[in-house]
């Protein structure tokens, strides 16, 4: 029955889902849900529709990426708007518009955020060479302390410019700042705070703005574990209902089966009694034709009388 089958699926997802809760991955859909609803049924639809599209379609930062060491978490987020954690990523623009129609037309989920990146990762040069940067005594790029898909962080680099905003843990000092100022990084994140230059070259090599914003404490790519106490009394609350309706469709199809069954018994009753009767008529028309035919067969065998015995007797 269909219907069987369909609550027997959502118990099964309700009950891997409470098990999920319990890993990072499964905790990190647990905060994509919290960021954006429409973007967490759109990624569970996606995972299970990959074959309608002609590449791999890609998750949300936020579930397919993770940094590598945890003292960088606040300078890589400092880099993304909430667009940019809940964003899936395709390989096409003819997937791109797969997707939209998908979650758009036919899902109707409409807080949703689409990229698309057709570059490798490896063709997105930074502005200086790695051993420029260290000798500015920066750690690294914010890309080296992302892991992920090579896509994700090729779109990740060429829409928040991960490859090109360098990183150190250290606060930087003035003569620092003022040599950066004027060189070809434009982004950096130093201690506490990330740092932004902004040239407007039209009124010449100095006229430059930097803007300086402090850092907010990781909440993304953190190991800190989501109260998702709610979200299982919601799940255990579901399978218990499904279930109490399963066990209604069972045992309702228990029922008409058994109805099934003794009507089934009645119609094989009605026709042996049928067969019967029909028999019966046979052989009762049987016997009167043959009944009907006895005066012919009758006259047949009395047999003629002698021609002399007619003409002694005058017949």
């Amino acid at each position: 029955m269909r219907k069987v089958e369909i609550h027997k699926k959502k118990i099964a997802n309700a009950e891997q889902r409470l098990i999920d809760l319990k890993s990072q991955s499964g905790q990190q859909e647990e905060k994509l849900k919290r960021l954006s609803d429409h973007s967490s049924k759109a990624w569970e639809w996606i995972k299970q529709n990959q074959d309608k599209f002609d590449k791999h379609v890609y998750g949300p930062p936020i579930v397919e990426c993770s940094v590598k060491d945890p003292r960088y978490a606040s300078a890589a987020e400092s880099l993304l708007q909430r667009n940019d954690f809940i964003a899936f990523t395709t390989q096409s623009r003819e997937d791109f518009r797969k997707l939209q129609r998908f979650l758009n037309q036919e899902l109707g989920l409409h807080d949703i955020s689409i990229k698309t990146c057709t570059v490798s990762l490896s063709s997105m040069s930074p502005p200086v060479t790695d051993e420029e940067l260290c000798s500015l005594r920066f750690d690294g790029w914010a890309k080296d302390y992302l892991e992920g898909p090579e896509p994700v962080l090729a779109m990740l680099c060429s829409e928040n410019r991960f490859h090109q905003t360098a990183v150190t843990l250290r606060d930087i000092s003035d003569e620092e700042y003022r040599k950066l100022e004027r060189g070809t990084i434009t982004t950096w994140v130093a201690g506490k705070q990330a740092y932004q230059v902004i040239r407007r070259r039209e009124y010449g090599p100095s006229a430059t703005t930097t803007r300086v914003r402090q850092l907010w404490p990781a909440r993304i790519w953190t190991d800190t574990l989501v109260d998702s106490s709610s979200t299982e009394r919601d799940l255990m609350n579901c399978i218990s209902e499904w279930k109490q309706e399963l066990s209604e469709i069972i045992a309702s199809g228990e029922e008409e089966r058994s109805t099934l069954q003794r009507l089934k018994g009645e119609r094989d009753a009605v026709s042996g009694e049928k067969d019967e009767l029909e028999r019966e008529k046979a052989e009762k028309q049987s016997a009167l034709v043959n009944y009907k035919a006895l005066p012919t067969k009758l006259g047949k065998l009395v047999p003629s009388m002698p021609s002399s015995l007619c003409a002694t007797t005058q017949c």
